[in-house]
């Protein structure tokens, strides 16, 4: 499948290699005419800073659970589904409840520790996600408006998750709270990421705080990850 996506930063192609639900399949970007490029260093963490709209690189779209990531490793760090035991990984807990993904040019340094959490990164992209209810496709790339941040301790490592909304939904511009949106369950949300992993015979995660901070928290965290 190909498809363009137009943002204040340019067109971006989208293009699948390879079966879904195989170790071979990948999800690569390019630029409009065809340019290979990078979501994770190509695009920029603000699709718009005046507005504090960040890039919303969607990973997993809301009601699925195969376990899908940016490759940090694969040249132009293409989309491919995470690996366990040499099989392609699905989440044991049942589907997302929520759009999935992550932040480009951000890292959680495993070298570093969060001046906040006072833990060490989890050697990977800041996370977001993504709750206004409508599933998106694997790898839509979304203005999104922070909302709030959720610090998780996995495994005894820092693994921010930035609460965002799509910038598209009616309203959300004025949006600066997740209590701002209706409907939003946010007992849900964090009960659902405290105990995902529980399915697969781990402990609970932890919280840093046990609540969402504020979108004054989550700009700190994608500045300071930047």
């Amino acid at each position: 499948r190909r498809f363009l996506q137009s943002l204040s930063f340019g067109k971006i192609r989208v293009s699948e290699s390879g079966q879904f639900g195989t170790l071979d399949w990948r999800l690569t970007f390019a630029t409009g005419d065809g340019k290979s490029m990078s979501p994770w260093h190509d695009l920029p963490p603000f699709a718009d800073r005046e507005k504090r709209l960040l890039t919303f690189v969607n990973e997993i779209p809301q009601g699925t659970n195969a376990k899908l990531e940016v490759s940090k490793s694969e040249s132009g760090n293409p989309i491919m589904q995470d690996v366990k035991n040499g099989k392609p990984r699905y989440i044991a807990y049942g589907q997302y409840p929520w759009n999935y993904g992550m932040l480009p040019q951000t890292y959680e340094d495993p070298n570093v520790t969060d001046p906040q959490l006072q833990l060490v990164g989890d050697d990977d992209p800041i996370d977001i996600v993504e709750i206004s209810g409508r599933p998106m496709r694997i790898g839509a790339v979304v203005p999104v408006v922070p909302l709030g941040v959720l610090g998780l301790i996995d495994e005894g490592a820092c693994d921010y998750k930035i609460i965002a909304i799509d910038a598209r939904v009616p309203g959300a511009l004025q949006f600066t709270s997740v209590r701002d949106v209706p409907a939003f369950d946010e007992d849900a949300l964090s009960e659902w990421y405290r105990l995902y992993k529980t399915a697969e015979r781990k402990p609970p995660n932890r919280f840093s705080h046990g609540v969402i901070r504020s979108q004054k928290h989550a700009l700190a965290v994608v500045n300071e990850a930047h």
